[in-house]
């Protein structure tokens, strides 16, 4: 359902080229125009991406994690995971950057919040990067880990045009909210998820 809405929205993007800037900034995140009239944006601009590789990445990465977490916890509270995530991502991003009037737009929050989830709630399952050709397989706690603290380190940084502290602030609350559900015993279901990083 998730994956199928934020297609559908992106398709109403691309069929709206003529008004585009003013859909985005009319449904995207815009820290410095973020008031109680416009506090619909913190949900909207998740369903919005930027362009199909933007959106691409977001689905496979929800895709991927967040099939499990749904099976963990059931739509009704994976749909409030999904959700929580993305509005804190975007809560954060805010904080750091009040005065931005650059649009925010794209799943990665939500998504971030399954990633960080499923670490916690998988924490041994091996997830492989594949840098180049050569997988190197990482327990989901320390890649989740590490991806934090280099998602913290670009978003402290404020280089580039990612909002690095939106995913962030997914990834805290994702965590936050698998950790009361934390497995101790041994998993279920040991496949290895792949993820390729570029280098």
């Amino acid at each position: 359902m998730l994956i199928g809405a934020n297609i559908a929205v992106y398709l109403i993007e691309a069929l709206s080229v003529s008004s585009l800037t003013r859909f985005v900034y009319a449904l995207g995140l815009v820290p410095a125009i973020l008031s109680a009239e416009r506090s619909y944006t913190l949900l909207t601009y998740m369903y919005l991406h930027a362009d199909p590789l933007h959106l691409f990445t977001n689905m496979i990465v929800l895709w991927m994690f967040g099939v499990e977490c749904e099976r963990e916890y059931g739509a009704a509270r994976f749909l409030l995971l999904y959700h929580a995530s993305g509005v804190s991502g975007g809560l954060l991003h805010t904080l750091i950057f009040p005065q931005s009037r650059v649009a925010v737009v794209g799943a990665s929050g939500a998504v971030f919040g399954l990633v960080a989830a499923f670490a916690v709630l998988f924490p041994t399952r091996p997830i492989a990067f594949l840098i180049g050709l050569l997988p190197i397989p990482l327990p989901a706690a320390v890649w989740g880990a590490l991806y934090f603290l280099l998602e913290l380190a670009y978003g402290l940084s404020g280089v580039g045009y990612v909002a690095h502290m939106a995913h962030v602030g997914g990834f805290i609350v994702g965590a936050l909210f698998a950790l009361p559900r934390r497995r101790r015993g041994p998993e279920r279901h040991p496949e290895v998820k792949i993820v390729w990083e570029k280098v």
